[in-house]
């Protein structure tokens, strides 16, 4: 799997690269000091070469959220996750809707980032725990919610557990292990409820449940 890192610090986009390159899975294809470098780069170079996750800082001359607005309009198979130190409701908001499939602090342990890297091009949609329910919240309209009835629930109590596991950042691999199941079955329950919820990302579906109050409090 093919990563690109942009990231106006030096020292953190070498140790990142160190990090993820631990594993044989990934390689490195391109490091980035700013979001400009980075549309440079991806306008000159072939559909072969192209990155298969870019992970985003936002901070930079040129800004993160604006690069991966650009990057997802004219490059849809590249995904993208945010790495940064910011955690602000806006900022994350901003992020997930320019169209980041992922928010990881830098703090996170590498095997967090690695995994975060392997879920997302298996489908998943990876936020920091300490900053997943924050971004649901930010995202729902507790308002129109509280007015309108709630949809009927189509999830199975399973789902349900699921989902709610889900909506406070846990991956694919920690509800296996918290609900001893297996790492197959968790995903084959995801794409389930992404069919019955007729959504394509974790966010979207923990929004729908807790826009219709289906999850526990």
């Amino acid at each position: 799997m093919k990563v690109s890192i942009v990231d106006d610090n030096e020292l953190m986009r070498e140790n990142i690269a160190k990090r993820i390159s631990a594993t044989n899975d990934i390689q490195v294809v391109g490091v980035f000091a700013d979001g400009q470098y980075l549309l440079d780069y991806l306008e000159t170079c072939n559909s072969e070469d192209l990155p298969d996750v870019i992970l985003m800082d936002i901070e930079m001359p040129t800004n993160g959220i604006y690069t991966t607005g650009i990057v997802k309009s004219k490059f849809t198979s590249i995904d993208i996750i945010m790495l940064t130190v910011f955690d602000d409701d806006n900022t994350i908001y901003e992020a997930i809707k320019a169209g980041a499939l992922g928010y990881l602090l830098k703090e996170e342990p590498s095997e967090t980032i690695i995994k975060a890297i392997q879920d997302i091009k298996n489908g998943g949609s990876i936020i920091s725990p300490s900053i997943a329910r924050k971004i649901i919240r930010f995202v729902a309209t507790p308002e129109q919610s509280k007015k309108s009835k709630p949809a009927e629930n189509p999830l199975t109590k399973r789902e349900v557990e699921i989902l709610g596991l889900i909506s406070n950042g846990h991956t694919n691999p920690q509800i296996a292990e918290k609900l001893f199941i297996s790492y197959e079955t968790v995903r084959k329950h995801v794409r389930n409820i992404y069919e019955k919820l007729q959504v394509s990302n974790r966010t979207s579906a923990a929004k729908r449940a807790i826009d219709n109050r289906w999850l526990p409090e």
